[in-house]
């Protein structure tokens, strides 16, 4: 795995085919992952439009995927699962559930099935729960939450491309 530390989401867009140039012969296919949200984002389509034409110019062409995540990662940690409240070691006792809290704290619309600012609810809720970000937490929850309750688009097209490419092999 690759990952763009300097130039992050926007680092991704500009030069996504660059990092990958030196794979073309020892790898059969990419993919690549980004956020939507950023600062002077063109949107989730011109994004993937743009790097798909760049890495299918520079040799990747019927070996890509690109997915986009509208707004960003953080929004598939907000499944409907009790088990979200565990991961997060949120004390649902003392604080009832992380959605109501969120609620008051004016950071989840009642009416939205998910946080417009999924990362900022994760890191209030993580505060709140008196946890660190880190990646064991985001490693427990993609083993807890099954990828069909997953709604955001951009992670149903991995779903799908990762399942096309290396479908389950039956004994």
């Amino acid at each position: 795995m690759l990952v763009d530390t300097i130039g992050k989401d926007p680092g991704v867009y500009r030069r996504a085919h660059e990092l990958l140039r030196g794979h073309l012969t020892t790898h059969q296919h990419t993919r690549v992952l980004c956020d939507s949200a950023w600062q002077g984002s063109p949107g989730a389509g011109a994004i993937r439009a743009h790097i798909e034409a760049n890495l299918d110019a520079s040799g990747w062409k019927d070996r890509r995927a690109v997915i986009v995540i509208e707004p960003e990662l953080e929004v598939w940690v907000w499944a409907r699962s009790r088990k979200v409240e565990e991961v997060l070691g949120w004390k649902v006792e003392s604080e009832g559930p992380v959605k109501a809290w969120l609620e008051r704290q004016g950071l989840w619309e009642p009416s939205a099935p998910k946080p417009a600012q999924p990362k900022e609810a994760l890191r209030a809720a993580l505060r709140r729960a008196q946890r660190p970000p880190s990646s064991a937490i985001f490693r427990r929850l993609g083993d807890t939450l099954p990828p069909e309750r997953c709604s955001d688009k951009g992670l149903k097209r991995l779903i799908g491309w990762l399942r096309a490419k290396f479908p389950p092999k039956h004994q």
